[in-house]
């Protein structure tokens, strides 16, 4: 786990900087490797069906803006939801996220 600064994640001069020009150095790696990003906004569960379809390739996915789990999603049983679904991806799959530091007290309320 990496923290950054805040701000530092709106697709975001980290993803752009960092994340998404690591993805054809991964490529010339693993020549099928796709990815896939998503923001959770406010229906998490919509979109994590996004990485649903796509988690069947080989890819690497990109939660990007975790914090709006906790801004924009009203829903505690969605988030949760959302959150072990995520978790039960990443046995399989290579999930990078991002989330402004000061959102990291949210993720201790959830196992």
């Amino acid at each position: 786990l990496k923290l950054y600064p805040n701000g530092i994640s709106r697709l975001s001069p980290f993803n752009r900087y960092f994340i998404f020009p690591q993805v054809p150095k991964l490529k010339e790696q693993e020549p099928s490797l796709q990815s896939v990003r998503i923001t959770p906004s406010n229906e998490p569960l919509k979109q994590l069906e996004i990485l649903l379809k796509v988690s069947e390739q080989h890819s690497i996915l990109v939660v990007d803006q975790f914090e709006e789990l906790f801004t924009l999603c009203e829903d505690k049983a969605n988030r949760q939801e959302f959150i072990d679904k995520l978790f039960h991806l990443a046995e399989g799959q290579k999930i990078v996220i991002t989330m402004r530091a000061d959102f990291l007290g949210e993720c201790t309320f959830y196992p």
